[in-house]
């Protein structure tokens, strides 16, 4: 049974690597820039490239704190956030694409949080400084409403023991 499993991996796998290569080489033909490419996480489709991202990094060990991406153009944008809090995707306003690319693109972290607290997840504006997944205590928050416990927030404190809402 275990042998079958790998070979199904293995073919789906197969089947998915096929499937980037011939989008890639029907976006050539097509006239578009195999390069500006990218798969989604399923492997099924392209995605087109960021048009700025960034990687910021952890004051305490150096490590990715948070890894944005911005995809265009300005009048669809879409910023994600990957850090240890979460995955998350925000649209962006036609009219703050152009200030979100430059913020992104110089990696201003104290700017970028106050663009958008949950976006900059990773800083904490106590310290002017970011910090990954290993440096944050984190807790969940909950309320209750009407005998019903809701998730709130996700709050953290900082090694410098600053407090403060991670995400809403």
């Amino acid at each position: 049974m275990k042998a079958r499993t790998v070979v199904l991996t293995l073919v789906a796998l197969l089947q998915a690597v096929t499937a980037q290569a011939q989008t890639k080489i029907d976006a050539s033909r097509d006239g578009v820039d195999r390069e500006s490419l990218m798969m989604t996480p399923d492997m099924t489709s392209p995605t087109p490239a960021p048009v700025a991202q960034h990687s910021f990094a952890c004051a305490s060990c150096g490590q990715a704190a948070g890894v944005l991406h911005l995809f265009g153009p300005a009048s669809a944008g879409e910023v994600t956030r990957d850090s240890f809090s979460s995955r998350s995707t925000y649209k962006v306003a036609p009219e703050s694409f152009e200030r979100l690319r430059t913020i992104i693109v110089t990696g201003d972290a104290h700017t970028l949080y106050e663009f958008d607290l949950e976006i900059a997840s990773f800083y904490c504006p106590g310290c002017r400084a970011c910090y990954c997944g290993e440096h944050w205590a984190r807790w969940n928050v909950f309320d209750d409403e009407d005998g019903f416990d809701w998730h709130d927030s996700i709050r953290g404190r900082c090694p410098m023991g600053h407090q403060r809402m991670l995400e809403d």
